[in-house]
């Protein structure tokens, strides 16, 4: 029941915090692209 409770909480920002973690993700390897030359 707690499962249930705590991923229909985190249901509403399920998709928000996937395309933050994209974002990151996108924004770190172009850091590091960069950074390298």
């Amino acid at each position: 029941m707690m499962k249930l409770c705590i991923l229909g909480v985190v249901g509403d920002w399920g998709f928000r915090a996937e395309e933050i973690l994209a974002i990151i993700i996108v924004v770190n390897r172009t850091l590091m692209f960069v950074w390298k030359q």
